[in-house]
């Protein structure tokens, strides 16, 4: 049960992040 909740947060932040460096260069 902890490794999938590793995994999903693992993904959440992947994923999080990759929002966060398409959406950065529009407010900069």
């Amino acid at each position: 049960m902890r490794r999938v909740l590793g995994v999903v947060g693992l993904l959440l932040l992947w994923e999080g992040l990759a929002a966060w460096g398409l959406l950065n260069p529009l407010y900069a």
